[in-house]
């Protein structure tokens, strides 16, 4: 093994948790973009896969009062809230104080950060960091 080989992290799946957004934002997580931290612009990794999408807790109508899409038959996918669950294929390596990026960042999970793409910008809740 190399300096350099040994300098590179491992890969690793990020599962995160995105919170109340349009259901038609669906389509802009799209597998093999890259993700880039908003605030530091370093490099997460690659959007992997979504693993799933339900209804949000609950919405607002026009004149402010909750209710629930389930409850009243309304087409969960015609732009109603929703909270998705994906992955993000990231390359790192686990340590004391974190998981380490390869770009210099640390996340763990519970951490949240917002995450860009060529396609999305959107705030995630990290809620697992594994090695693949």
């Amino acid at each position: 093994m190399n300096l350099w080989s040994a300098q590179l992290g491992k890969e690793y799946i990020i599962t995160f948790k995105a919170e109340d957004i349009r259901s038609s934002s669906l389509e802009y997580f799209r597998t093999g973009d890259a993700a880039r931290i908003r605030s530091a612009g370093k490099m997460v990794g690659t959007i992997g896969q979504i693993l799933n999408h339900t209804p949000s807790i609950g919405e607002y109508n026009d004149s402010g009062a909750v209710y629930y899409p389930e409850e009243t038959g309304e087409d969960l996918l015609n732009d109603s809230r929703v909270d998705v669950t994906g992955t993000i294929i990231a390359v790192g390596n686990m340590t004391e104080k974190g998981f380490l990026l390869d770009s210099g960042e640390y996340i763990f999970a519970g951490s949240e950060m917002i995450i860009v793409t060529e396609h999305i910008e959107v705030g995630v809740k990290i809620m697992n960091i594994e090695e693949k």
